[in-house]
């Protein structure tokens, strides 16, 4: 991965992630309590993952780059963004 970045790292492996969490939801139609349900262990440091199951259908995903640095999927809107916030649950 020459040239790559840290960020650009996590995004893509975060995505893989997402993907998985999908696949999952599909086939046994709730999310994963763990990501280990889905076959990933987690790192510690800089690139570690933070996954958060706010119920049977929603989640965040995110990573931290440093303390000004994190960006959080929101399966609500289905998209990354910058910073936190509260899910907008139905």
């Amino acid at each position: 991965f020459r040239g790559v970045t840290g960020v650009q790292t996590c995004a893509f492996r975060s995505n893989q992630i997402i993907e998985k969490i999908e696949r999952f939801r599909q086939e046994h139609h709730k999310i994963p309590k763990t990501l280990r349900e889905i076959g990933f262990t987690n790192g510690e440091g800089a690139n570690t993952l933070f996954y958060d199951v706010v119920n049977d259908t929603a989640f965040t995903l995110s990573f931290t780059m440093s303390m000004d640095y994190n960006k959080t999927y929101y399966s609500d809107v289905k998209q990354w963004e910058y910073g936190y916030r509260e899910l907008k649950l139905k």
